[in-house]
């Protein structure tokens, strides 16, 4: 018997060697320092109602209406000499024409913009919401993959304990193989617990 009370150590052993593979490759999946700090801060931002275009993102958005504006007084600087070329007197109304044209141009632009930049922060928006949903779920995912692990490496090597628990209490070990065995059970047990506990 003292060659099944080995093979059922080894079995327990064996059970605690996948375990801690599995509560390892469970601990790989928790999410890094750098993920944590931008979990906390999208967090934040969006708990102040902030989340949506960066000042970087901004910057650049404000650069391109830039352009947009200096093409559109081009334009209309181009089309006022085009039109003293033209020839002939400038009235005031033409003038006044030509200036109300600038000014209806100008709003316009205005309202593109502010549309362009509210899309821009609400698309921005659903991408920090997107990222916080992903780091939640992949922090979950890790807390449950070790949890499962850590149940079924225990729930192993205690099937294990328990059939050698057995068969020492049917008197079926080997006497010599008594004193093997208390202190397999206590590495067994010391091994479980650095396990439960371990980060």
């Amino acid at each position: 018997m003292a060659v099944t009370a080995t093979l059922l150590a080894l079995g327990a052993a064996g059970a605690l060697a996948k375990g801690a593979g599995q509560i390892g490759a469970a601990r790989a999946m928790k999410l890094s320092k750098e993920e944590k700090e931008e979990l906390a801060e999208l967090q934040k931002l969006k708990e102040t109602g902030e989340l949506g275009l960066t000042e970087a993102q901004e910057g650049r958005l404000e650069q391109q209406f830039l352009g947009r504006r200096g093409g559109l007084l081009r334009e209309q600087q181009q089309a006022a000499l085009q039109q003293q070329a033209a020839g002939g007197p400038v009235s005031g109304r033409d003038i006044f024409l030509r200036e109300q044209a600038r000014q209806a141009g100008q709003q316009e632009l205005i309202a593109q913009e502010n549309l362009l930049r509210a899309q821009a922060d609400e698309a921005a928006a659903a991408t920090q919401e997107a990222r916080i949903a992903a780091l939640r779920g992949q922090e979950m995912q890790a807390k449950a993959a070790t949890r499962a692990a850590v149940g079924e490496t225990i729930g192993g090597a205690l099937q294990y304990a328990g059939d050698l628990g057995m068969l020492g209490a049917m008197g079926k070990i080997d006497p010599a193989f008594g004193g093997e065995m208390d202190a397999w059970l206590q590495n067994f047990s010391a091994g479980t617990a650095s396990q439960t506990t371990g980060g």
